[in-house]
This record gives structure tokens, C-alpha cells and sequence, in this order.
């Protein structure tokens, strides 16, 4: 595992934008509160977000081989600072809405490049896994930081954390972010994404819409039954921390025992999750926070690995950020149509019926292909 100055760059670039999705579990409650939302208006905030963050995502397949990183890379970050700087003093719902999405543009453009660096080095399950250990060990961070700042606006504080992480990556950046583009563009730019590939793709894109709903709403689920505010910010910022040995796995083991073990303990974590969160009882909630957060960040550097081994273009890696999001944007739309206030056992059977699929799709992917699974 390759761990140099360029490197570097980039997982801070990632880190400062993907810190979003850790907090936004706090980040809708704390919004809900003031403006007070309905579970619908809830979800939408959720995915202002993150729908920027797809679009970027997106178009990233077109542009990621085309364009100066580095240049890219500093607009990420300013686009970060200015948005969230500009969220602070709205007082309109629908232009929250619009700044937000505006910001979700500039994350998804900084975890997108930060995924094509780590491409670049190759070694993806143990670099995408190095990468997401930081961010998480930021993410907690941030999360038990909230509660240091009683006498603030919660959603304010968590703008501001946001703007820090970004000023914190802007001189890496500016120094050590390659420029990029040119080696990948020669070497896959003709190529062909494969149909395994496309799969893999639809199996992130489909676990994100059942996790990024249910994490979306997790704050939510708990308010609901009366948990107390010091107890679900210490269970989800434990949630964070306990991705780490999650992600130790990959990350000094790599697939060296195979794929398919890994894969169906984080199929595992996720739908007790799902049957947990929802319960009125702490020890269950706490259980299913953890599990879920254990499974999904043990999957993801494992089927980032199986992208990277089936497509020579360079192009198959860079899409896990849009699916990852996407996934993230549909999961609160989608799940909060079918939730009434107060009721979200409905939550709970919708998503175990999407792991089962996730775990189907990558089954039949490993099952097609076994050498994607040495």
C-alpha cells in the first residue's frame, strides 16, 4: 500500500467531502427542528445534498480523464466552503434547499476525484480502505464535537465543522493534488466498461438506497422513541468508530481469503440493522446502529476491488462515488413516502427485502466470475 504526498491530498479532498453523509443523520434532525419539517420535507433536505453530489458524481465519467485534477480539485473545495458558509445564514427552506444542492456539486466532485487517484496507485481494496478509515475517525470526531457547543444553532455547528474540514485539504491540495488525466485517458479512454461491472455498480447503487435511507432517518427513528439526544449522538458517533475494524479487514487482509466471507457478514450487519433500529429498546438500536455500520463499511472496499480487477478502463471505479450517492439521494425520498410520523417498522421490512437483493446481485456476480473472488 502506496502512501505518498499525492495520496495524501486526495483522501483529505475525500474526507472533507464525504464528512456530509456521517453528520447527516444529525444534520436532518437538527434542520427538522428548525424548520420544522414533516418526514417528507425531512427526506428532501436529506437529498439536497446529495442529489448535487450524484450529478457531479455523474458526470464525472465524462470529465475525469479529460480535466486538470488539481484545478478541479481547488474548485471542489471553495464550492464547499461558499456553500456551506452561504447555509448558515438562510432562512428560506427552498433556498436551503438550492444551497445545499449547490454544495452537494462540490463533494461529489472532490470524492470523485479522490477515487480516481486511488485508482491511479492501484492496490484499491487497501487504499479505498485506508481512505475511509480517515474520514470515519474525522466523522466521530465531528459527531462528539456537536455537543461542545450547546449555546449554538446545532446546524450551524455543523456547517462550520464542514468549512474547517475543507480549509484543512485546500494547501495539500493546491501542493500535492496530481493533475492527472492524461495517463488514465491513454490507457482506458477506449475501452469498455463490462457487464460484471455494471452489475457491481447496481448492487452499490441498490445497498445505499436501503442504508443512506435508514441512516438518514436513524436520528429520526430515535426521537420517535424518546431516546435521549446524549445517548443517539454517542451510539451513532460509536457507529463510526466501529467502521475501523471493519475496515482493518481489507485493509491488511485484502482479498486474500476470498470475497465472498466478507460480503455476507456485511449482508448480515445491514439487515440486523434493519430489523434493529426501529425497536424501542436501546440495546437493540445500539446493536443495529453498530452492525450496520460494521457491514456496509466492510463491503464497499471489497466490491471497489472487484470493480477494479474486471474494467481496464479506469471509469468502473470512479462510479461506485455516483451509485454510492445516488443510492444516498433515493434511500430518504424514497423511504420517506412510504413512513408515517411516528411509524417506521415499514423502514425496516422495505430494507431487509433491498439487502437480500444486494446480496443476490453480488452472488451472481461472484458466482459468474470466481476470479473476482481470489
Amino acid at each position: 500500500m502506496k502512501f505518498n504526498k499525492e495520496l495524501w491530498a486526495a483522501f483529505l479532498l475525500g474526507n472533507a467531502g464525504l464528512l456530509m453523509i456521517y453528520l447527516l443523520p444529525i444534520m436532518v434532525g437538527a434542520v427538522s427542528e428548525q424548520f420544522n419539517l414533516t418526514p417528507q420535507q425531512s427526506g428532501l433536505f436529506a437529498a439536497s445534498d446529495l442529489i448535487g453530489y450524484s450529478m457531479s458524481s455523474i458526470s464525472s465519467f465524462f470529465w475525469i480523464n479529460k480535466t486538470n485534477w488539481k484545478r478541479m480539485a481547488i474548485i471542489s473545495v471553495l464550492v464547499m466552503i461558499c456553500g456551506n458558509a452561504l447555509t448558515t445564514i438562510v432562512g428560506s427552506f427552498p433556498v436551503l434547499l438550492l444551497i445545499r444542492w449547490l454544495t452537494g456539486l462540490g463533494q461529489g466532485i472532490g470524492v470523485a476525484l479522490t477515487l480516481a487517484v486511488i485508482n491511479k496507485f492501484g492496490d484499491t481494496d487497501r487504499n479505498f480502505a485506508a481512505y475511509l478509515i480517515i474520514t470515519l475517525v474525522f466523522g466521530a470526531l465531528c459527531m462528539e464535537g456537536i455537543s461542545f457547543f450547546p449555546n449554538y444553532e446545532k446546524a450551524d455547528v455543523i456547517y462550520a465543522m464542514q468549512i474547517i474540514l475543507a480549509i484543512i485539504c485546500l494547501p495539500f491540495v493546491i501542493q500535492f493534488m496530481p493533475k492527472g488525466g492524461r495517463q488514465l485517458e491513454e490507457k482506458g479512454s477506449s475501452q469498455r466498461i463490462p457487464i460484471l461491472v455494471f452489475l457491481c455498480l447496481l448492487g452499490v447503487l441498490l445497498m445505499f438506497v436501503g442504508y443512506g435511507g435508514l441512516w438518514s432517518f436513524t436520528e429520526r427513528i430515535a426521537v420517535a422513541n424518546h431516546f435521549d439526544p446524549e445517548f443517539v449522538s454517542t451510539v451513532l458517533s460509536s457507529g463510526l468508530l466501529i467502521a475501523i475494524p471493519a475496515l482493518m479487514i481489507p485493509l491488511f487482509i485484502g482479498s486474500k481469503y476470498g470475497r465472498m466471507l466478507p460480503i455476507s457478514i456485511s449482508i448480515l450487519g445491514l439487515i440486523i440493522y434493519s430489523l434493529c433500529v426501529g425497536t424501542d429498546d436501546k440495546v437493540y438500536f445500539t446493536i443495529g446502529v453498530l452492525t450496520g455500520s460494521f457491514g456496509v463499511n466492510l463491503i464497499i472496499p471489497y466490491l471497489t476491488g472487484i470493480i477494479a480487477d474486471q474494467d481496464q478502463s479506469g471509469k468502473g471505479v470512479v462510479m461506485v462515488t455516483p451509485m454510492y450517492s445516488i443510492g444516498f439521494a433515493m434511500g430518504p425520498l424514497f423511504l420517506s413516502m412510504i413512513t408515517t410520523d411516528g411509524n417506521y417498522l415499514v423502514l425496516s421490512i422495505v430494507s431487509v427485502s433491498i439487502f437480500l437483493m444486494v446480496y443476490i446481485t453480488y452472488l451472481s456476480v461472484l458466482i459468474k466470475k470466481p476470479a473476482t473472488n481470489e
